[in-house]
This record gives structure tokens, C-alpha cells and sequence, in this order.
């Protein structure tokens, strides 16, 4: 698919600033900027399916639990770090 894509002034004027600063052409950024892009937004779809299959399947661990869990993993460490000195 080769359409014409509408860059409004104000970004044409920091792609040509950030090409030229690059010694890239404009066209280069383009699609490394929307290739960037696309794959952050596949990752985000990819996370939040994956995130609502967990809950689905009630694979989910309560807020309170996972406080009380890295309070005492925090105490523990602290601890180490006590006894090592």
C-alpha cells in the first residue's frame, strides 16, 4: 500500500530537522517511525488479551495478597542486608 500520507506542517518541519540531523531521509524515518509504532501497538493488544484471558480463567492475584507478599519480601531482604553488615 504506497497512499499518500498527510503530515501536518509542524511535524514536516521536525522531520525534515531530525533528518537532516540524521543524515536520513525523511522517508526512512516515516517508516521506521510507523513501523515503531505498530509493533507497540500490536505488544499492547497482544498484553491486554493475555491480561483478560488471566482473568478469565481467574488466574489473578488479589490486591491485598500481593501487598502482604512484597511487604514480606522487602522484610526479608532488609533483613539480609542487616545480618550482611
Amino acid at each position: 500500500m504506497n497512499a499518500p500520507l498527510a503530515v501536518p506542517k509542524t511535524l514536516q518541519k521536525r522531520l525534515e530537522k531530525i533528518a537532516a540531523a540524521s543524515r536520513r531521509k525523511p522517508e526512512a524515518l516515516l517508516k521506521a517511525a510507523i513501523q515503531d509504532q505498530l509493533d507497540y501497538e500490536e505488544w499492547v493488544i497482544r498484553e491486554i488479551k493475555a491480561g483478560l484471558a488471566e482473568l478469565d480463567y481467574d488466574n489473578i492475584i488479589r490486591h491485598d495478597n500481593l501487598k502482604r507478599a512484597l511487604e514480606k519480601d522487602s522484610a526479608e531482604r532488609a533483613k539480609k542486608r542487616r545480618q550482611a553488615a
